[in-house]
């Protein structure tokens, strides 16, 4: 099942240029735990995303998301916990099944030896008979909440969040405060807008600004897409 969902993930992923994604396996073969985790260290991956189906009694059931407390942070500085937070809501809608929560597990190989910002999504029990009847039914769905969950991390952390405002202030403090003007920097619909009310440093903090955004624009997203058997 894990398969079939990243294949689905995939089919949404290679329509977004903006995104790269490395997979640990696209056809029925078992890399080891320490493959995965190698791969996403050799690439420099800005995610690591880890898809499972969980096993316990047959009554067990539900949705949860594992991240590491002690883990590494993403070349942004999105931790584990963050993008396990992220992710979260995306699955556990997709899935309708009950909402486990995080769980933090500092102990898991791929979350431990994987040197960027990493989760695990247990999407269901496949030792719960109702639940592995729905996911296989909906795989499809599962793989597009995958895709969803991804997408919405770096649209936080990199268009529309904090980090990105005082990021873009700090660097145009310099040209702001010699002047004494007023500076406003506006994030909507996926666009930077600065505006001052001198229009020599308009055009200033406009260009040195244009300069930012065509720098994220051609910078692409690194993710790593991982299911476990």
């Amino acid at each position: 099942m894990t398969l079939k969902i990243v294949q689905a993930a995939k089919s949404y992923f290679d329509d977004d240029p903006d995104i790269k994604v490395y997979y640990t396996r696209l056809s029925d073969t078992y890399p080891s735990l320490t493959e995965r985790s190698d791969l996403a260290n050799e690439v420099g991956a800005d995610r690591f995303y880890s898809v499972h189906i969980n096993s316990a009694g047959s009554s067990a059931t539900g949705t949860e998301t594992l991240y590491n407390s002690k883990g590494y942070k993403s070349s942004t500085g999105l931790t584990s916990y963050n993008w396990s937070a992220t992710i979260h809501p995306y699955i556990r809608s997709a899935t309708g099944f009950t909402n486990r929560g995080l769980v933090n597990r500092t102990g898991l190989a791929v979350l431990r030896h994987t040197k960027t910002s990493s989760t695990l999504t247990e999407i269901g029990f496949i030792s719960n008979k109702s639940e592995a009847k729905k996911m296989n039914s909906n795989l499809t769905n599962y793989g597009k909440a995958v895709y969803n969950s991804t997408k919405a991390s770096f649209s936080k952390t990199q268009l529309g969040d904090n980090i990105v405002l005082k990021y873009l202030y700090s660097q145009l403090a310099v040209i702001h405060q010699p002047y004494d003007c007023q500076l406003f920097i506006i994030i909507w619909d996926h666009q930077i807008h600065v505006f001052c009310d001198l229009s020599i440093i308009y055009m200033i903090c406009l260009t040195y600004l244009f300069n930012i955004i065509v720098n994220r624009r051609i910078f692409i997203p690194h993710i790593f897409l991982c299911d476990l058997p």
